[in-house]
């Protein structure tokens, strides 16, 4: 299992909770980080935490769309190919249990457990970027980009898709923020990619995506949390 991230801007207290949570769940895979605008002090901070850190200047545009791109590449140039890999998101991201237990060759975690066309805001995303794809996704549940897991030449190929459409989406501004991973992560993983995903449901346990959620009844033992710094309560009782 290889888990591979990317970083801009954040300090280290920023990303404890994530380099930290990983070591203690006994991850011994590989750890790769790939960090644009290097800070010196951080650097070393996640190289003494045996992560392998390959340094960019500023990205060209947003990094939540320019790292499907990059992590491709790596992927491709280091070979991992057959590994298991596990893409995340870094600053709000928390591992209970090693993600090197996860067995699955293609996972993304739904977003929220009802069709996309019942979900205002990834319903707009699609429409805004993919409008001629809306009707083929809108019954599919909504994913999220910020954790996908799946065998190294299926992200390589995957992540350089959702590179390459977002490019021709009608998403015209790439340099700020905008919704664009999530709009071509969903219409690639339901179109393209169906018969490899690993379709969802509510008791698979491997991540669980928070952004959406009411109250935390329910929420035990998942492998990894994405968005937790978004639940006061929850933080208290995992992290702390």
């Amino acid at each position: 299992m290889v888990v591979i991230t990317t970083l801009i801007g954040y300090g280290i207290d920023q990303i404890r909770v994530y380099v930290e949570s990983l070591n203690n769940t006994g991850f011994d895979g590989r750890k790769i980080v790939l960090y644009y605008d290097p800070n010196s002090t951080v650097q070393d901070y996640l190289v003494h935490n045996g992560w392998e850190v390959y340094t960019y200047k500023s990205p060209k545009y947003h990094i939540n769309f320019q790292r499907f791109r990059d992590v491709s590449t790596v992927l491709e140039l280091l070979g991992i190919n057959q590994n298991s890999v596990c893409f995340t998101d870094m600053k709000d991201v928390f591992f209970k249990k090693s993600p090197s237990k996860i067995n699955t060759n293609f996972y993304i975690g739904v977003d929220y457990f009802v069709p996309i066309e019942k979900h205002e805001w990834n319903k707009n995303t699609i429409i805004e970027g993919f409008p001629e794809l809306y009707t083929k996704v809108k019954k599919r549940y909504p994913l999220c980009a910020g954790v996908i897991i799946g065998r190294g030449t299926l992200l390589q190929e995957f992540f350089r898709e959702v590179y390459e459409i977002g490019i021709k989406s009608n998403y015209r501004d790439l340099v700020n923020w905008c919704a664009v991973d999530q709009a071509a992560v969903n219409v690639l993983a339901h179109t393209s990619y169906s018969d490899q995903l690993q379709y969802p449901e509510k008791n698979d346990r491997i991540v669980l995506n928070m952004a959406n959620l009411e109250n935390l009844n329910n929420t035990e033992n998942y492998s990894i949390y994405h968005q937790y710094d978004r639940h006061k309560d929850f933080i208290k009782r995992l992290v702390n």
